[in-house]
């Protein structure tokens, strides 16, 4: 499990078993369907409804797992 924030946007990501598929919402799960991750569970927090910053958050939480 990892988080990530950027500006105000706050994104969740969770492990989740194999053949569970992607349940993540909006830009954040064209960002994760674009790095190849198929089984995942994701959380915006953040009280915006800009894209721009919900994508670049997940592209934050991605960084963290390497």
């Amino acid at each position: 499990e990892v988080s990530a924030k950027f500006s105000a946007a706050r994104v969740i990501l969770k492990p989740a078993k194999p053949g569970h598929g992607l349940r993540a919402g909006s830009a954040v799960r064209v960002v994760l369907s674009l790095s190849g991750i198929k089984d995942i569970t994701a959380k915006c927090l953040g009280r915006t409804p800009n894209k721009l910053t919900n994508a670049m958050a997940t592209i934050e939480a991605l960084k963290k797992l390497n």
